[in-house]
């Protein structure tokens, strides 16, 4: 149930990204995952995070996830698996470190960082859709 509940609100925040033009043509991938695994997200120092495992875009929650409480963070997660799909961010496997942004290399940086949004381009995007869409 939780799992099915997910994935809706999941869907319905790609649907709207799609009405605001957010893929200006198919996404690379159409499958994607979610997974709960707390102790991932504790050795990636995230809350939530959004990468590739085994070649699939995955969406890491923690085990317990509360969709009432945590859907901001879920939306935000949303949007950088919306930019896996569709190419623009490119998790480097095995580097969690950096990533790949529209064909250059970024260090990823903490979320307390004070150029968080500005030096990591995806995430300003993110945050950027997020307002669009009338942050959830």
């Amino acid at each position: 149930m939780r799992h099915q509940l997910i994935e809706q609100f999941v869907n319905e925040i790609i649907r709207m990204l799609q009405l605001h033009e957010f893929f200006q043509e198919s996404p690379q991938y159409f499958h994607w995952k979610i997974i709960e695994n707390t102790a991932l997200l504790h050795d990636l120092q995230a809350a939530a995070a959004a990468t590739c495992i085994d070649n699939t875009p995955t969406m890491i929650l923690a085990n317990d996830w509360d969709l009432e409480c945590d859907s901001y963070a879920i939306a935000h997660e949303t949007i950088h698996l919306a930019q896996i799909l569709k190419g623009d961010l490119v998790p480097i496997p095995h580097d969690g470190a950096n990533v790949m942004w529209k064909g250059k290399k970024f260090r990823i940086l903490n979320g307390d960082a004070e150029d968080y949004y500005s030096a990591q381009p995806w995430e300003g995007e993110a945050r950027e859709f997020l307002n669009k869409l009338g942050a959830i």
